[in-house]
């Protein structure tokens, strides 16, 4: 997918209002930081290529292999002063009908004002609500587990040091292997029969 500069950014952007906004609609009660949050829409990107063949992010987009996971750097600007100061972390996130009808109000939103699909959002509040309650590091280990799996070279460089999209998917191959030893890949592989 070919999108201009300003395109993208307008998207990025639009990407980081929309988290913020939804950490909001719990009323700050889970902590959240820029790599954390990169850490989430990371997630949610591998579902939307495993079941959908599709990205959230421009096709030419550069990815970041580092001691913790992944990160976006390209979307880092953009989430840089993130900071959602909240009280919980590894308590899970049940949004309430309340909680739930503010995320349909702010997918409605974004979907119409921001130009964001409908589809990718229910996907990123869903990746938040499942995972939101992580401890970066530990989303970092989860990660991490795709890194191995991946039996890439590509991952058996030392990090910090960026990847294409095109090598993104090799994070995908033989994830079956990580069906009942990962949540991120199980989450990944029953997506679409959970929603």
């Amino acid at each position: 997918m070919r999108v201009n500069v300003n395109s993208k950014q307008i998207l990025y952007q639009a990407l980081a209002d929309y988290v913020y906004d939804l950490f909001q609609i719990f009323n700050g009660k889970y902590k959240s930081t820029p790599i954390k949050v990169q850490k989430l829409l990371f997630i949610a990107e591998m579902v939307s290529v495993y079941q959908y063949d599709t990205n959230l992010f421009a096709g030419d987009i550069k990815f970041e292999c580092n001691a913790c996971g992944f990160k976006i750097p390209i979307f880092a600007d953009f989430i840089k002063d993130f900071i959602s100061n909240g009280q919980l972390e590894n308590t899970a996130i049940i949004p309430n009908k309340y909680e739930i009808e503010a995320i349909n109000d702010l997918n409605n939103l974004y979907s119409v004002h921001k130009g964001l699909g409908n589809i990718n959002l229910e996907l990123i509040a869903n990746t938040i609500i499942t995972f939101g309650q992580y401890f970066p590091v530990h989303l970092g280990n989860l990660l991490n587990d795709f890194k191995e799996n991946s039996e890439n070279k590509l991952f058996l460089a030392s990090p910090p040091f960026e990847f294409s999209y095109d090598d993104f998917r090799t994070l995908l191959d033989n994830i079956e292997k990580l069906e009942g030893k990962n949540v991120v890949a199980d989450f990944i592989l029953n997506y679409d029969e959970t929603e």
